[in-house]
């Protein structure tokens, strides 16, 4: 079974929940560029008026993913230069929920359109997106923009218990408003099968998981609708320590008639079956509406990785009316201990973007307060330091400046998830991640390739915690980033919404309020030319991991080294401003597991680092000279290692010690015998 990344960060939000502690299952989609804007719902015809109507009315159910409370919408349109022709968008509902509706009929539907200049309109229902209609509505009368609208099927589509799609088509012949440039409406809740769009000579894609909820479209199925139906759309795979407890979430739909109060859920695990009244996180989950549930389970003893199936077992204290769709997988991966985390965070910025000065702000800050676990990436977007191999991860930014974080969620680059201050909110996101479990080390060294200083050797060694007799589901990613880039050399100015001018007169805000390390911008011109754009992206080799990085089985300790050559790309400015970053990549998630970044003549491999709680070492510089320091209660030995993995040096202290090693960059490693802890100093 295949699982992939859902970057979950507004999903969380949604909910009030902690985006860095679980990682969702998710089926994989194509990423694509759009424009988009918000826009709050004006008013409601009679049929829906009301901030809120029942998903239930006189013989049947309004079926949809945003859900019933949606009054405001993001309309959406295609990026680039074709933005008129034919349009279609769609929902899916499959044969998981419909096989229960046979004999049913869909009679009516309810939208909310973007566009003001549509033509040629008609909702239809396929079995395949590009199949033939099995019934069709086609709508002559003009439609209004961003309100409520709802209709009736002349000849109404009959269930057959197959799966469907709802979805509409129209033209746009030429962009008259501003609304025919966002034509498409969506909110509410997110769903994998929520958010289907076709736009002019493209092809069709899932735009499910990139923040904007589903698309603004319900059917009415009239007939013999169940009660009880509850669906686990996708549960969380964790890791955690074995021998212990692990918590397990899910996001459940409510398909039924009735409110779902209660849930319970069996599952098996390493042969021990157990059945648990699960814990409902976001509370009583109305009907077409979505909700997270928690299971504590056990951890086995032994290490490695568990997939296992959540079944819904009974609603309400009731049986479920249709088990098609009962079955979520879950997954645990077992770990005998966890390693030292670097954290990578991948900013999406632009020269273009007015906002984007405060992501500059926020990754310096994050290099000086996290010098040791932070890894920043500068990922450029439609300017002249975008690079194409990025691309696969592009769509993924739901704005810009955003901030992916291992891959694994997304907020501000500067903000974090502060939504309601100008403060720097970033650190408290990073630290989140950071300290989640982490079942390997990883360790690199660059070199160059030969004389000419056009290749760079790269050599990584990972570390697993855990035994895995089946496959190596982790893949290595790299990029060279540089340093010292100017605007100047480039050609491209930064655009700066914090000037004064620009930030106080046209956006409305207050420069008095922004925080220090903003104020820099509020002096500067609108248009920066004497700017220096540091950690860019400037090569990535498979960003989305390279296949094969490692073979055979995995066994606990054991080295798995995977070595690779990059070819420098001639947009290289300073050779000696570029840094390799390696990732390590969960294959089945796409998040990064670990992080190293090095210096091409540098190696840390050789030289293991572990966490311990009560353990505390540092090293560092004072005039000159390494100073080393320990809580241990007996003696730590430090292990002086030159930046190219050759031992220089080791010595036994308790408490501080003082040592002349020369100038230079060094690696220390201190041990008390049983942890280890390793610190880089530039002396």
């Amino acid at each position: 079974m295949e699982r992939r990344l859902l970057l979950s960060a507004m999903f969380m939000a949604a909910f009030g929940l902690t985006a860095g502690a679980q990682t969702w299952y998710k089926t994989p989609q194509k990423q694509q560029h759009l424009k988009q804007v918000e826009k709050t719902l004006q008013s409601r015809n009679s049929e829906v008026a009301g901030q809120m109507f029942a998903p239930q009315a006189e013989g049947g159910l309004w079926y949809s993913y945003c859900g019933s409370n949606v009054t405001g919408v993001s309309c959406v349109g295609p990026a680039g230069d074709v933005n008129v022709g034919h349009f279609e968008a769609a929902i899916y509902f499959p044969e998981s929920m419909m096989s229960g509706l046979a004999g049913n009929k869909l009679t009516k539907v309810r939208i909310v359109l973007g566009a003001d200049s549509e033509s040629n309109f008609t909702f239809w229902v396929r079995e395949e997106l590009d199949g033939e209609n099995l019934a069709s509505l086609d709508i002559t009368e003009d439609m209004e923009s961003i309100k409520w609208l709802e209709y009736e099927f002349e000849n109404p589509y009959e269930v057959t218990g197959k799966g469907f799609y709802l979805g509409y088509s129209f033209d746009l012949d030429e962009l008259n408003t501003e609304n025919d440039e966002y034509p498409i409406a969506c909110g509410g809740n997110n769903n994998d099968n929520g958010l289907y769009v076709k736009f002019p000579e493209g092809e069709w894609n899932s735009l499910a998981g990139e923040g904007m909820g589903s698309l603004v479209l319900m059917g009415f199925i009239e007939g013999n609708i169940p009660d009880i139906d509850a669906s686990i759309d996708i549960a969380t795979y964790n890791r955690a320590m074995t021998g212990g407890e692990c918590e397990i979430q899910a996001m459940v739909s409510n398909n039924g008639a009735e409110t779902i109060n209660s849930i319970d859920i069996a599952y098996e695990i390493d042969g021990k079956k157990e059945v648990q009244s699960a814990t409902m996180l976001t509370g009583p989950i109305a009907t077409m509406e979505q909700g997270v549930i928690s299971l504590m389970v056990d951890v086995p003893a032994e290490s490695g990785q568990y997939i296992f199936d959540l079944t819904v077992d009974k609603v309400n204290g009731k049986t479920d009316e249709n088990d098609m769709n009962d079955k979520g997988q879950a997954g645990i991966l077992g770990i005998t201990k966890s390693s030292p985390r670097k954290t990578v965070i991948e900013e999406g910025t632009g020269t273009w973007c007015g906002w984007c000065p405060r992501g500059i702000a926020g990754m310096e800050k994050m290099a000086e307060l996290y010098p040791d676990n932070f890894v920043g990436i500068a990922i450029h977007v439609d300017d002249i330091l975008e690079i194409e191999d990025y691309a696969p991860l592009i769509g993924s930014f739901t704005g810009f400046p955003s901030a992916l974080i291992d891959r694994l969620g997304i907020t501000d680059p500067y903000l974090g998830d502060n939504a309601t201050s100008l403060d720097f909110g970033l650190g408290d996101v990073f630290e989140g991640y950071n300290a989640r479990l982490c079942e390997a080390s990883l360790e690199m060294s660059a070199e160059w390739a030969d004389d000419s200083q056009t290749a760079i050797d790269v050599t990584s060694v990972a570390r697993f915690n855990f035994n895995n007799a089946e496959s190596v589901p982790y893949k290595m990613t790299y990029v060279i980033v540089e340093d010292g880039i100017t605007a100047e050399s480039i050609g491209e100015a930064q655009a700066n919404y914090y000037n004064e001018l620009l930030y106080s007169f046209l956006m409305g805000g207050d420069p008095d309020a922004l925080p220090e390390d903003l104020q820099r911008f509020r002096n500067a011109e609108a248009s920066i030319t004497d700017i220096t754009f540091n950690d860019v992206a400037v090569a990535v080799y498979d960003c989305m991991g390279i296949e094969g990085s490692f073979e055979g089985v995995i066994e606990e300790g054991a080295e798995k080294t995977h070595t690779y050559t990059l070819n420098l790309p001639e947009t290289v400015r300073d050779k000696n401003n570029i840094t390799v970053i390696g990732m390590l990549l969960d294959d089945a998630t796409g998040e990064v597991v670990n992080a190293e970044e090095i210096k091409v003549g540098e190696s840390t491999i050789g030289i293991e680092e572990t966490a311990s709680g009560t353990f505390k070492a540092d090293a560092s510089a004072a005039n000159g000279m390494l100073v080393v320091t320990s809580n241990a209660a007996g003696t730590t030995m430090a292990q002086v290692y030159t930046m190219d993995g050759v031992l220089a040096g080791s010595f036994e202290f308790a408490g501080q010690a003082v040592l002349n090693v020369g100038r230079g960059a060094y690696i220390v490693r201190l041990t008390d015998g049983s942890n280890v802890i390793v610190k880089k100093v530039l002396l």
